[in-house]
């Protein structure tokens, strides 16, 4: 009897503390808070350096003792700037240095340029991993003419203001290919030839290709 009695109050006592215990207040699963999603930013701002190639046309336009002479060739040089970015525009300074290998004559006259530098301001719209974008400058050009007839030549350094339009895009992390295409409008220069002074320009167009890598 004392067994069953026992026994009966265990199962009594074990029932009860079920049923408490499903009474109590039950707390709520802990759920970590979701990861904030990655913000992307654009592959353009910052600093960047690169190298160019591309084609000069710098002709002569000389009002004086020597004709004028179509002078065009190629162009090779570096570059470097820095991007700025508000919204989705892109803009910021831009440092150019370049070799040129012109060297044309006509029946008279000789016109040869070596060399020309270039600061600007670039801006463009940024599309992503493609940026459309036009830019102003000034820079300096050399500049050489020769008189044929008597081997007299005089050189001189132009200051010209120029206007350029391009696209360029992202290729790789951190790689982009740019194409431009503008064109330049020089000073005059006096070019003196054994006492004959030419008032001479060099105004052209300039057509680039280049590669830049964006640190």
């Amino acid at each position: 009897m004392k067994r069953v009695i026992v026994s009966s109050a265990i199962v009594l006592m074990a029932a009860t503390g079920v049923s408490m215990a499903a009474d109590l207040p039950q707390s709520e699963p802990a759920y970590a808070d979701p990861a904030p999603a990655e913000v992307m930013g654009t592959p353009w701002a910052g600093a960047y350096a690169g190298a160019a190639a591309g084609w000069t046309w710098s002709g002569t336009d000389t009002n004086g003792g020597a004709n004028s002479v179509d002078g065009d060739g190629v162009s090779i040089g570096a570059f470097g700037g820095y991007n700025f970015t508000y919204d989705h525009f892109v803009f910021g300074p831009e440092l150019s240095v370049n070799y040129n290998d012109i060297d044309n004559k006509n029946a008279t006259t000789r016109f040869e340029s070596r060399w020309d530098t270039e600061a600007r301001v670039r801006a463009g719209y940024d599309m992503g991993f493609f940026m459309p974008y036009a830019a102003v400058g000034v820079g300096f050009q050399d500049g050489k003419l020769t008189d044929r007839a008597t081997n007299v030549s005089d050189d001189n350094v132009h200051t010209f203001v120029g206007a350029t339009g391009g696209v360029e895009a992202m290729v790789a992390d951190n790689v982009s290919l740019r194409a431009e295409a503008g064109y330049r409008w020089s000073n005059h220069k006096n070019y003196n030839f054994g006492g004959t002074s030419s008032k001479t320009d060099v105004d052209g167009a300039v057509a680039k290709v280049g590669l830049s890598y964006h640190f």
